[in-house]
């Protein structure tokens, strides 16, 4: 915890190169941070036992591909958790890991509210009570990765469920993606889940199927999955935005939001033939299996057009902003080349 925001020090960077000679790759502040302690920029861990240094820096490099936040508002991507997979053994690294993530949840706005967590209410202390308990079943070898993705949604979908609206269901991939969406609106009441519920099926058909198929890639194989990064952050903004807006006014904005979201996810999602029935695909097209791709775009692009006074009014102004920059994320666990997969 003391040391995690290092990552963030543009100074990182700069100590690196002069250490190494080498450039930090464009990353997350976690995978900066590893890259530097890796490379004894963080002398503070010479204090630490062997096995104590070891997992510090197995935590960060988990850290690095699985944020607990992405995942339990379902804007990260089943492939993400990959790394659990190989932390059985060292399921103390892990736990240590998973105490830095509440704690940083835990401290935020201390610097307002220095008399307790005020972020850490109950609706998140069980989201991340829920990432907890999922993230044990997958290093346990209980649940495979979809499986273990899809109990968030399934809380999220019986919370709701539990106050009167409709039962979905992740079997069904129409299904499958609004629960995506409420969970990433961090939807808590019936109101807002119906709210979601019209705006997805007031999209035209074209962006629809675009958006179901782009939240039901997972990053296997031969894929490219897509991580809306700040995707919540993003519907928070829109729902605030028209607060006081007429029902019709809120659904055309978020309906405008979500076409967005399918512009994005097309722009780079590939579903390998592989997800499809073999009698779909010729023979000749089936790709050898070559490691998925997990593309970033930073969502909070879209906020260039939320600001602006005149959206309420013309929500469709969002359909003529530009897309937010691919970044493609190092997954660690990846031996294989992927040079056979273009970004675009």
């Amino acid at each position: 915890m003391i040391i995690n925001d290092m990552g963030k020090d543009p100074a990182l960077a700069a100590d690196y190169l002069k250490l190494t000679g080498d450039e930090l790759p464009d990353q997350n502040h976690d995978a900066l941070l590893y890259e530097a302690a890796k490379a004894g920029l963080v002398p503070c861990l010479g204090l630490l036992s062997e096995q104590q240094k070891s997992d510090l820096l197995l935590g960060l490099e988990l850290g690095s591909e699985l944020n607990a936040g992405q995942l339990a508002q379902a804007e990260s991507v089943p492939i993400s958790l990959e790394f659990l997979q190989s932390m059985k053994g060292r399921e103390h690294a892990f736990e240590m890991k998973f105490m830095e993530q509440i704690l940083d949840v835990s401290g935020a706005l201390g610097h307002k509210y220095p008399y307790g967590a005020k972020n850490l209410i109950q609706p998140v202390f069980e989201a991340f009570q829920t990432v907890h308990e999922v993230s044990r079943r997958i290093i346990s070898g209980e649940l495979d990765l979809r499986q273990g993705y899809d109990e968030v949604l399934k809380k999220r979908g019986l919370l709701l469920e539990t106050i009167g609206f409709r039962r979905l269901s992740v079997s069904d991939n129409e299904q499958r993606a609004l629960l995506r969406l409420l969970t990433m609106g961090r939807t808590a009441d019936v109101q807002q889940a119906e709210l979601f519920q019209q705006a997805f099926q007031d999209l035209d058909r074209e962006n629809k199927d675009q958006l179901i198929m782009g939240l039901n890639i997972d990053g296997n194989a031969n894929e490219k999955a897509v991580l809306p990064y700040y995707m919540p952050a993003v519907l928070s903004d829109v729902l605030e935005t028209t607060k006081d807006s007429t029902e019709e006014e809120k659904r055309r904005a978020l309906t405008s939001v979500m076409r967005y979201l399918a512009r994005v996810l097309s722009s780079s999602s590939v579903m390998s033939p592989r997800s499809l029935t073999l009698d779909q695909v010729p023979e000749d097209q089936i790709m050898p299996e070559v490691p998925g791709i997990v593309i970033e775009h930073n969502m909070l692009k879209a906020r260039e057009v939320l600001g602006d006074p005149d959206f309420k009014r013309n929500p469709e102004k969002l359909d003529e902003l530009d897309l937010p920059p691919p970044q493609e994320l190092i997954r660690r666990r990846t031996s294989q080349s992927i040079d056979s997969m273009s970004l675009r």
